[in-house]
């Protein structure tokens, strides 16, 4: 924009915000090189530039709400990208045929995506030449509101912790149905959103394909200096998806958290996915250290891959697929899955929570308040694995004798993160965990003290949970749904009132309604006189089928 526009610009929104009492609607739309208009419809709206301008010399005012049209939004240099600090709202996703002031909210995943894009290069690739910060929010108190904003092609080549497509620094952030996707950092994460002394809300975000050196792939977690106050920052994910997020797994360097690493700060995972993330060593799904903590509920952690496992458990560095700990980091989880995946494999999997170099004994940092978790657990410092099943967890309780470990096929099959409903990815069931009952669940946030409302009676998809929820982050509630994935389920057929038959199938697994694997038979006939009378699930090739004895 040239000296005089600006000048023009200037006066013209002094003018306005003089005798402005009530917060204003903008129109921006990408398709537009200049802006003739005042911004206030879509026939006059605001090009990018002056949008990027307009929030850089706060010449809007906190509670003013921003309409972005779908298109590429392209900062013009690091220097010059998208700021924010003041208590604004961004909605993105409108569609640019509309007119007049029309704010009808897309549906989310829009047809006509706004994209803030680093690719500067336009080669479709974060690489040398793209944007290292998409968006910077600064200082602000009033609650900064976006929605509806995929960030993409961020490229960090910092040597601190400065890298994000978005960062946010001490401000009050909510973020809902938005994208974070390709975005890499050459040194620390995370690549796709980095908070720093501040509190951060995302719901219904999905991080997928974000790259770091190390310290968190996709999200990290930090506190501010010393020297501004030192806050600690918390963010809360509910019904978000964090995928295919990676550190560099080939190489040493990629330790601390492929999807998050909680540096310094706290953290709330609620009815969400973290799968498929790899890393090195210490942590694929989440790092957590030096007394920060973590809460989890309702959630599934499953298939995140540490490529260096298959070591003597008992050596230092070791690995938690989901989630490592160390330095008194606490961990506060309930109605849970945290399950290795099919490329776990060898003589000794990959324990999915890992914890090292704590004085104190296990009650005291790995906690459930007497609610369920599934998974399996690693303690360096008692030098034991006890691979936990539907264990009961209280204050005051150690793993008991170690049962059967139960790994990513026992509940999800081969099933992979895919659409099941809502607006992001979720691992369908097999076998559905009894977990806890929405009563239960709400003592839970209420003990542990939820900073805000969440909709805990939904699952990941939004749909209602049931009474009596099942475990993880999608409630399948009992046998409902779990057939669904099989594309060619055979015929059960009742040879007797207690033996079933299976035509062709080569081994038959049984399980309680529970979720307990109760026995295996090879070939394709299974006899179930010897069990108690009640309801059981028998899973073959795929298929589920409920039957009662």
């Amino acid at each position: 924009m040239d000296a005089r526009k600006l000048k023009s610009l200037l006066i013209a929104c002094s003018t306005l915000f003089v005798s402005q009492v009530f917060a204003e609607d903008w129109f921006v739309r990408p398709d537009i090189a200049t802006t003739a208009g005042d911004g206030h419809s879509w026939e006059s709206a605001l090009c990018v530039s002056d949008f990027q301008m307009l929030l850089a010399n706060e010449l809007s005012t906190p509670g003013d709400v921003f309409h972005l049209a779908g298109g590429n939004y392209i900062p013009n240099s690091n220097a010059d990208n998208f700021r924010i600090t003041q208590g604004v709202t961004l909605i993105g996703g409108y569609a640019g045929n509309l007119k007049g002031t029309d704010t009808t909210r897309p549906v989310y995943p829009s047809a006509t995506p706004t994209v803030f894009s680093g690719d500067r290069n336009n080669d479709g690739i974060p690489n040398a030449g793209d944007i290292q910060n998409l968006l910077v929010i600064n200082n602000c108190v009033d609650t900064v509101t976006i929605q509806g904003i995929e960030f993409r092609c961020a490229y960090y080549q910092g040597e601190d912790y400065g890298a994000g497509a978005v960062y946010t620094n001490l401000s009050n952030v909510v973020m809902k149905n938005c994208f974070f996707r390709d975005n890499t950092s050459t040194f620390h994460g995370g690549a796709g959103f980095t908070t720093v002394g501040s509190f951060t809300h995302l719901i219904d975000c999905v991080f997928t394909n974000n790259k770091a050196k190390s310290r968190g792939g996709a999200i990290l977690v930090d506190n501010a200096s010393a020297d501004v106050g030192g806050r600690r920052s918390t963010c809360m994910l509910e019904r978000c998806q964090l995928t295919d997020n990676e550190l560099e797994y080939n190489s040493t360097d990629g330790k601390y958290g492929a999807a998050v690493q909680i540096r310094h700060g706290n953290m709330w995972v609620i009815n969400s996915t973290i799968a498929n993330n790899k890393a090195y060593c210490n942590g694929a799904g989440i790092s957590i250290s030096d007394g920060d903590t973590v809460r989890i509920v309702s959630s599934t952690l499953a298939n995140n891959v540490c490529t260096r496992v298959h070591v003597d458990l008992g050596k230092p560095n070791s690995y938690g697929s989901s989630i490592r700990m160390e330095k008194e980091a606490v961990l506060y989880i309930a109605n849970s899955i945290s399950l290795e995946g099919p490329d776990d494999t060898g003589d000794k999997q990959n324990p999915t929570c890992y914890t090292e170099n704590y004085v104190k004994g296990i009650e005291h940092y790995f906690i459930s308040g007497g609610y369920n978790y599934v998974g399996t657990f690693y303690d360096l410092t008692k030098k034991y694995q006890d691979p936990v099943w539907n264990v009961v967890w209280k204050l005051s309780d150690q793993p008991a004798t170690p049962v059967n470990v139960h790994v990513y096929a026992d509940i999800f099959g081969t099933n992979e993160p895919a659409d099941n409903g809502g607006g992001t990815y979720t691992i369908l069931p097999v076998v559905a965990v009894a977990g806890a009952s929405l009563s239960e669940l709400e003592d839970i946030l209420s003990q542990w003290k939820c900073p805000v409302k969440v909709a805990i009676n939904q699952d990941q998809r939004s749909y209602e949970r049931k009474a009596n929820t099942s475990m993880g982050a999608m409630d399948v509630n009992g046998a409902v749904g779990l057939g669904t994935i099989s594309k060619n389920v055979k015929t059960l057929i009742k040879l007797s009132a207690d033996r079933y038959l299976l035509e062709g199938v080569k081994n038959i697994r049984v399980f309680g309604m529970n979720g307990f694997l109760l026995c295996e038979s090879k070939g394709d006939v299974i006899d179930l006189s010897g069990f108690a009378k009640g309801m059981y699930l028998i899973e073959a090739d795929g298929g589920i089928y409920k039957v009662v004895r």
